[in-house]
């Protein structure tokens, strides 16, 4: 495809890889509302300082607007200011724990802004994502409300509801009140992990596998690279269907090119948990948008084998909405059930959720007779926001070819 039959989605994804060839003729062709969008993605998808890096260290770009540069130029010191401010609270939160004789681990973007992008800032951390043993993420939380951190007051719900539904507890404010806290007792969505199996972080080789780093004499453990690049795929691909912005695509191509993995545990991992076919997509759209990555493949199968029009499909879907997406997940889920029945069915678990989703969206225990009474307040959220929502969305062109996007990917991952 040449640069003009690109999409502006598509143009972004070029603009943020460091060996793309043709980033200055993309520029000279983007009018104002083109960069417009561009600064509104980067500032929803938070890759502005990845952008600035770009354009103007790596490829020495020439022509772009003088206000975009600077508005550019503003984010990417927020940028280094926000990872400097995660790095001291990633520091603080393993001091609370190590002081407690509590082992921890921290996940993907706590090791990626630090050690694995060329630059401070580049990589923007979104919340804290910890790991610890699943007999001790309780107390765990509690001792960290006690070291500092803070209940969430958008997360008020109930721990336990939290863990059976998901993978980590309500999440809590850092000491700062800054960044969103996960503590999480396991890695991979319970679908995932075959029956009788394990959790990844479970296995035997995880823990003695990890990177331990010093930092003002605290070690600090981090996930392999290894792991860490199993961890990102599945995230991305089966967690949220790659709604979770354009930064995985860097996150992969900067660390394969500044770690060695172990392909044979890499795909061993895969084989394992089910998911070769979405994570050999992950890697071959990362593979076009960054060219040259050290990648040791598998023999792929042809049902394996990704189209052109599905790697295309993946590069739009990256750049979602993030206000709109519960929404393009609802429309494609309603449009994948045939009947009916089924459908009505959908739609009916959403309107009277089971007493451990109500339990995890509010302060109440599943078991107690008072979480009926918290049914009227999520039927008014319903009423309120998600339904107005929902309105707009089906109105919108964008939201309608996304849904059919993500109809496409979820077809293929499933055949």
């Amino acid at each position: 495809m040449t640069a003009s039959g690109l999409t502006l989605e598509q143009k972004v994804l070029r603009l943020l890889s460091p060996t793309a060839t043709d980033q200055q003729a993309l520029v000279a062709a983007l009018s104002d509302d083109d960069w417009h969008r561009i600064v509104a993605w980067a500032k929803e998808h938070r890759f502005a300082p990845l952008l600035h890096y770009m354009l103007f260290e790596v490829h020495k770009i020439q022509g772009v607007p003088v206000a975009i540069k600077n508005t550019l130029v503003q984010l990417r010191k927020k940028g280094v200011m926000r990872g400097l401010g995660a790095q001291r609270e990633v520091l603080r939160i393993s001091q609370i724990l190590h002081a407690a004789g509590i082992d921890s681990m921290f996940l993907k973007g706590s090791y990626l802004g630090q050690f694995v992008y060329p630059a401070a800032g580049l990589r923007a951390i979104r919340d804290i994502d910890v790991l610890v043993a699943p007999t001790q993420v309780l107390r765990a939380q509690k001792v960290l409300l006690a070291g500092g951190l803070q209940p969430h007051p958008k997360h008020p719900g109930d721990a336990d509801a939290a863990l059976e539904l998901g993978k980590h507890l309500p999440p809590m404010l850092s000491p700062s009140g800054v960044f969103p806290v996960e503590l999480h007792e396991r890695i991979l969505p319970r679908e995932l992990v075959p029956e009788g199996g394990t959790d990844i972080s479970q296995g035997p080789s995880f823990w003695p596998n990890a990177i331990a780093k010093t930092v003002v004499d605290q070690q600090i453990n981090f996930a392999s690279a290894t792991e860490l690049l199993f961890h990102l795929s599945v995230h991305s691909v089966y967690d949220h269907k790659f709604n979770n912005g354009p930064l995985i695509f860097s996150d992969i191509g900067f660390l394969l090119q500044s770690h060695p993995i172990d392909w044979s545990l890499f795909w061993q991992l895969c084989q394992t948990y089910g998911v070769r076919k979405g994570v050999i997509l992950l890697l071959k759209v990362v593979e076009g948008l960054w060219r040259d990555l050290p990648i040791e493949w598998p023999v792929i199968l042809p049902h394996e084998l990704p189209s052109v029009d599905l790697i295309q499909d993946t590069e739009q879907l990256s750049l979602r909405g993030l206000a709109t997406r519960g929404d393009v997940t609802l429309f494609e889920a309603v449009q994948t059930e045939i009947s009916v029945r089924k459908r009505t069915a959908l739609l009916a678990r959403r309107i009277f959720p089971n007493r451990a989703m109500i339990a995890r969206a509010y302060p109440v225990r599943a078991g107690s007779i008072k979480v009926f009474m918290y049914y009227p307040l999520w039927w008014w959220r319903l009423a309120t926001e998600r339904l107005p929502s929902l309105m707009r969305s089906g109105l919108s062109t964008r939201s309608l070819d996304e849904t059919a996007r993500l109809h496409n990917l979820r077809a293929w991952l499933r055949d």
